[in-house]
């Protein structure tokens, strides 16, 4: 799996005239317009590849506590979804 994320990344950074790099974790970061860092690492377990970013930051308080529950709730879903929420 680490072979094949480097040469996803490799061909990635071709298409797009982006130099990109695997660092010594296994990790790779795309900085878009000096702003967002989008993070992509392969997730072996579930052979599949892992992409986020940080969406922003909630303060706290209630707000934040009614947010995390939510994203608990929908990430222990039976439904389809297509990824997790992280914090």
């Amino acid at each position: 799996m680490i072979d094949q994320f480097q040469n996803v990344i490799q061909d990635l950074g071709a298409l797009t005239a982006v130099p990109l790099h695997v660092d010594e974790n296994f990790h790779c970061v795309v900085n878009i317009n000096g702003e967002l860092d989008i993070f992509l690492e392969p997730n072996e377990r579930d052979h599949v590849l892992q992409i986020g970013c940080k969406l922003g930051q909630i303060f706290q308080g209630s707000f934040r506590e009614r947010v995390f529950k939510q994203m608990l709730i929908a990430n222990g879903s039976e439904e389809a979804h297509f990824g997790y929420f992280a914090f």
